[in-house]
């Protein structure tokens, strides 16, 4: 049975709740975590469930934005290995074809050896010298994420950063070239990490950093049409129509331990007082002393299996090819109360989501999907307050910025191509060899130590914390395979929030006259669109992704998809990227997240194993 197909649910309803009625579950975000609960809880039966979703569109993180004849990703694009969304690509035909040589190159350094190295006084590094260089910078890298390995106790104050640079004269020292090409690299690498995680290196935990696994085939996978389309797949194999309210942010959710909200609670008014019994407060301790044994497993190897049990339990990939992807038609569900003037004492419900716009939804479980970021902004979201761990492991929890900032031209337009017909069909290829040069796939800038380019089109001068400006933070452009004419540069951290602060037209112009100066081509022609991604700016993401940082407990993310008030009650959980223990800022990741929330109602009406 596929239990992703929509509207495949099981013949007989749920109706063990003690009311004598099926259990309610909301989950709040449509993105990976939000739609990945919504699939396992419908696939085992729970068909009072309802999706609300802020936006006007489904997706969370994940978005394309169609330009000309092609697309742009403004969030997650990448899939990192086989894992459950890599499945649904490949079972649509979405994977893009890997580069040539690139078959089982694994997410590492050595993926920018086709890439033009340029320092800023305008001269090309020797390719035989970057390869040498990305090597031992790999290795560094590779020591780095082994160095905790076996250590019982594992330093939680160390930084990755830390162990940069105490590496950094047996580094250097490997490395071939000049001392500024040598320092200039060096930097760069730490510059990428940066925009890898979305903070810094001294901010990156070392022992966390090194408990993100890869999964299974490790390279990077693009695809032909965009993650959003393979969103769309999941959307449609795991959201029964009628069950997703676009355009409906929440504004505070009531919630009490045991059942039963009454007026005090609604309102919001101090602490629940609930009796517990010996289990529950056991467990409950247990649990804010940070212990190991919480809903994530302790190790790899487990979190791996639990991984392919769901694979296998929510039959993810095994569908056959041809699933529409159209997003869902949305309706209001006739048996939820949305009344502005209700009565908001419902004794038989754990939970009351209080809407912006005055709506009133009483439920059994809420799963909330929002980002470490959104939560981070919204201390009174929920009312009382989650516990003071999972409060902790909010605002400790590492939340970066990384920002996309796409540059396209028009072939047409573009002086260098003034001769060059367009309805040829290598004028792409012509135009890729003109912008960038032969056999390269996009440019990394090197900023030579003591180099102090002032911009001409940089109106904002303020310098970062680093002593350096914004746009010296930009570690690459590439091209992408879904459009033709376009570069995308990456900037990441502290630089990143600058950037979205600044006017577009500032920022395309700084970008403009950067690739000038790198590439040493005065007369290289502005990009005639630009657009950027903006999810520090957004208020329902307030950054991209997590990380965990230094100086924290290793166990944030067990902490952070604990329920509340226990495992045995699941009236309240939290759900998204965050929660993954060994996949954070992943969208395989969140999916996962999202299913084992899912789980832990199941277990309460013990359907967690059908």
């Amino acid at each position: 049975m596929d239990f992703l197909n929509k509207g495949i649910m099981k013949e007989q309803p749920v109706s063990t709740h003690g009311h004598g009625r099926e259990p309610r579950v909301v989950v709040v975000g449509a993105g990976m975590a939000g739609v990945g609960a919504v699939g396992a809880l419908t696939a085992a039966g729970i068909r009072d469930v309802t999706l609300l979703e802020a936006r006007d569109r489904p997706g969370g993180r994940v978005q394309n934005v169609v330009m000309d004849d092609g697309f742009v990703e403004l969030g997650a694009q990448f899939l990192h290995g086989k894992n459950q969304v890599y499945n649904i690509a490949e079972r649509e035909g979405m994977l893009a074809d890997e580069p040539s040589g690139n078959e089982s190159l694994p997410d590492t350094l050595l993926q920018f050896r086709p890439f033009a190295f340029q320092s800023s006084d305008g001269d090309n590094v020797n390719p035989v010298i970057v390869t040498h260089n990305l090597q031992v910078l790999e290795e560094l890298l590779a020591a780095a994420n082994a160095a905790m390995e076996g250590k019982a106790e594992p330093d939680i104050d160390a930084s990755v950063g830390d162990f940069f640079r105490g590496h950094y004269k047996v580094t250097m020292a490997k490395m071939m070239g000049s001392e500024e090409v040598k320092d200039a690299m060096f930097r760069w690498m730490e510059l990428w990490e940066c925009q890898d995680t979305g903070g810094s290196v001294q901010q990156l935990s070392l022992a966390g950093d090194a408990q993100y696994a890869f999964c299974p085939g490790n390279g990077t996978r693009v695809t032909t049409q965009g993650m959003e389309e393979v969103f769309k797949c999941l959307l449609k194999d795991s959201v029964p129509e009628g069950c997703l309210r676009l355009n409906k942010p929440v504004k505070v959710i009531h919630w009490t331990a045991g059942g039963g909200l009454n007026a005090e609670t609604s309102r919001g008014g101090g602490e629940v007082d609930v009796e517990e019994d010996s289990s529950k407060s056991e467990e409950r301790t247990k649990l804010y002393s940070f212990n190991n044994n919480l809903i994530s497993s302790e190790n790899l190897e487990e979190e791996t299996s639990r991984l392919n049990e769901l694979n296998a339990a929510f039959s993810i990939g095994t569908k056959p090819k041809g699933t529409s992807s159209e997003t869902v038609v949305t309706r209001e569900p006739s048996d939820i109360i949305f009344d502005k003037d209700t009565d908001r004492t419902k004794p038989e419900f754990s939970v009351m989501i209080e809407c912006v716009d005055g709506d009133v939804i009483f439920a059994d479980h809420v799963i909330v999907t929002s980002s470490i970021g959104f939560l981070r902004s919204n201390p009174d979201f929920f009312q009382p307050r989650l516990s003071e761990e999972h409060q902790k492991a909010v605002s400790s929890m590492g939340f970066g910025n990384v920002a996309k900032m796409f540059l396209l031209w028009d072939a047409e337009k573009g002086s260098f191509l003034q001769n060059c017909c367009p309805c040829l069909p290598d004028v792409a290829t012509e135009w890729t060899q003109r912008m960038l040069g032969s056999d390269v796939a996009g440019v990394i800038p090197l900023w030579l130590d003591g180099s102090d380019t002032q911009l001409k089109s940089a109106k904002y001068s303020k310098k970062m914390e680093n002593g350096r400006q914004w746009y010296e933070e930009v570690s690459i452009y590439h091209l992408i395979q879904s459009h033709s004419f376009c570069l995308v540069a990456w900037v990441g951290g502290e630089a990143a929030i600058i950037m979205e602060s600044l006017p577009v037209s500032e920022v395309k112009d700084v970008l403009h006259e950067l690739l000038t100066l790198f590439m040493d081509k005065p007369d290289l022609p502005p990009p005639c669109r630009f657009i950027r991604s903006e999810w520090h700016s957004n208020p329902y993401t307030r950054g991209a992704y997590s990380y965990l940082a230094a100086g924290v407990p290793l166990e944030l993310h067990q902490v952070l998809s604990h329920p509340l008030p226990s495992s045995k009650d699941p009236v309240v959980q939290l759900a998204g990227e965050a929660c993954s223990k060994h996949y954070y800022s992943t969208m395989h990741g969140a999916l996962q997240s999202g299913q084992l929330a899912a789980r832990a109602v199941l277990s309460r009406y013990n359907l967690a194993q059908q």
